[in-house]
């Protein structure tokens, strides 16, 4: 788990410098994220899609609140 979190960090920083225009190689930042990903799921972790489009109700009630 010690090692999927340092690759983390480590593309967090990347996207960091990425964002900030400084030096990005895509390539190693691709290769870190896969090897990140191929731990995680050794891990057991797995993705898992939800649904998260609130419903009407809760979408026009908000719009009338940051209306109001």
């Amino acid at each position: 788990m010690a090692r999927a979190a340092t690759l983390a960090v480590w593309c967090e920083e990347a996207e960091t410098e990425f964002a900030n225009s400084k030096e990005f190689d895509p390539a190693t930042y691709s290769t870190v994220a896969n090897a990140m990903r191929r731990l995680l799921s050794d891990l057991g972790l797995k993705r898992v899609a939800r649904d998260v489009t609130p419903s009407l109700d809760s979408y026009i009630s908000k719009k009338g609140a940051a209306s109001g």
